[in-house]
């Protein structure tokens, strides 16, 4: 039998479930998860435009109005959560009260989901303030559960307060009460829920008020207790968040599922026309675009950035990338090109940015060794020309199967699959590094071409006859000459009458 005052065994000693009985127990609490709770204090405050005033968020409406949080400089005026509005005025008379605005709280909660899922890829969403991580495939990897803590704590971006323990609604309890637990197995686990005050349940006041007039203030005060008599009081679902909390009850918790594209927005302090205020707010967005693109091993080659002003349309920036990439300098330096061009013809009010199609990243091999020629490199210089220069400005020719040179190359993206090898390919003969758009008739003297004088012929001829089947045929001789300045000329004379005499290139 169990020693005297263990929860289990208490629990376990209880008689059999009958019709109407509260819902029975695990024989053996199961532990097959470990959670990681994230629970944001101040996100009422963090989300609204930053303000170095004393600020307080409130609940409520008129004289029913509750602070829900506080700045640091208003809880410097003794104002705390959970106090009354007039009682915060009388305070602090420059006290500047705002209301919760619950779609941008929603929407800062989904970020950080999409960011969380870079330590899991099983993050829930617990409105209004936490974060549930299931974490245990996830300490190997980051070294332990204190270092993923800390590792969260320090990249978050908000006041937060964490703990781990082997239930999510555990882990649940404890953030909420700033105890930095980490219970990684279950044998404390039932001895440090017993030490929770009863407010961390957040059951009705009504309910906790009777239990406190029974002598019951904290979660092991409940669980002593009989378990039919507590259900028939206080019904069956405080028993059963109990349960879930000690892991005698499973406790689902679904997966957060992330938009298939990115959007977000930052609200400036102000108004501005300082384009670098405007980057600061982008450089915040592209920073939150790259956590949720590492997160999901993807890439976007598109984003759109929207310049929102108060009485204009918007001012549209778009910036490109020659392959996917989930490198928000990479981006961050494409972005500052454009700003740095740009001329706003009216004040900035907000900064949007929305990704294009996102893609999943196929993995890379690094060789050990350096290789000549980096990737990267030569793909953020080609970036940077083609947002100074413009998208069309910068290209890369490659080869044609087909004998007509005006015919055997083609524009293509500057980085392509095959555009950081050479083919090995040999021509059949040399061909100009220069060709010309059209060929440019030559005079003739005596049936002889010139070109500023005489042409001396240095190679030829190379017949090329072709395209007969596309109604686009030649018939021509190629030659090579060297002019009276030593120029080498691509020169061709055509087989068909009147025998023309053509220059169709340069060689280097």
């Amino acid at each position: 039998m169990a020693a005297p005052g263990t929860t289990f065994g208490l629990f376990a000693a209880l008689p059999a479930t009958k019709k109407n009985s509260p819902p029975a127990a695990l024989n053996t609490p199961q532990f097959p998860h470990l959670w990681l709770a994230i629970h944001l204090p101040c996100l009422a405050l963090e989300v609204l435009p930053a303000d170095t005033g004393p600020v307080v968020v409130v609940d409520g409406e008129g004289s029913r109005s509750i602070v829900h949080a506080a700045s640091t400089a208003a809880r410097q005026w003794g104002i705390q959560p959970g106090l009354g509005l007039n009682a915060a005025y009388a305070l602090c008379p420059e006290l500047n009260a705002r209301s919760r605005d619950l779609r941008r709280e929603k929407a800062r909660l989904e970020k950080l989901a999409g960011w969380a899922a870079r330590f899991t890829p099983w993050v829930n969403i617990n409105p209004p303030a936490d974060l549930l991580l299931e974490v245990r495939g996830s300490l190997r990897l980051f070294g332990g559960a204190e270092k993923l803590c800390a590792r969260v704590g320090a990249e978050i971006g908000h006041e937060a307060r964490l703990a781990i323990t082997p239930t999510p609604l555990a882990a649940q309890w404890f953030a909420q009460l700033e105890q930095q637990v980490i219970l990684t197995g279950p044998q404390a686990l039932a001895g440090q829920l017993g030490k929770l005050p009863l407010r961390c349940l957040q059951w009705p006041e009504k309910t906790r008020r009777a239990l406190r007039g029974m002598g019951i203030y904290t979660v092991r005060d409940c669980l002593r207790l009989p378990r039919d008599g507590f259900a028939r009081r206080f019904g069956r679902r405080y028993l059963a968040e109990l349960d879930r909390a000690l892991g005698r009850l499973p406790d689902p918790r679904p997966s957060y599922s992330a938009p298939p594209a990115f959007t977000g927005t930052v609200e400036m302090p102000a108004e501005t026309s300082d384009t670098g205020q405007v980057f600061i707010a982008a450089q915040k967005l592209l920073d939150q675009l790259g956590n949720y693109l590492v997160a999901r091993q993807a890439g976007v080659q598109k984003i759109a950035f929207e310049l929102l002003h108060a009485d204009q349309p918007a001012t549209r920036v778009q910036v490109g990338l020659l392959e996917y990439s989930q490198d928000a300098r990479r981006m961050l330096t494409l972005v500052q090109l454009k700003l740095d061009e740009l001329a706003l013809t009216a004040p900035v009010i907000a900064v949007t940015l929305a990704s294009g199609s996102i893609t999943t990243l196929a993995c890379r091999e690094r060789s050990l060794f350096a290789q000549a020629g980096n990737t990267t490199d030569r793909s953020d210089l080609l970036e940077n020309l083609r947002t100074r220069l413009g998208v069309t400005a910068i290209y890369r020719v490659s080869g044609v199967a087909d004998y007509r040179p005006e015919l055997s190359w083609r524009r293509e993206e500057p980085v392509g699959p095959d555009a950081a090898s050479v083919s090995d390919h040999e021509p059949a003969a040399e061909r100009p590094l220069w060709l010309l758009p059209q060929p440019q008739r030559l005079q003739t003297t005596g049936g002889r071409p010139e070109y500023d004088g005489m042409l001396l012929r240095e190679s030829g001829p190379e017949r090329i006859e072709t395209g007969w089947w596309d109604g686009d045929d030649v018939t021509r001789d190629y030659y090579i000459a060297r002019d009276t300045r030593g120029w080498r000329l691509w020169i061709y004379r055509e087989r068909r009458a009147p025998h023309d005499w053509y220059l169709h290139g340069y060689f280097g």
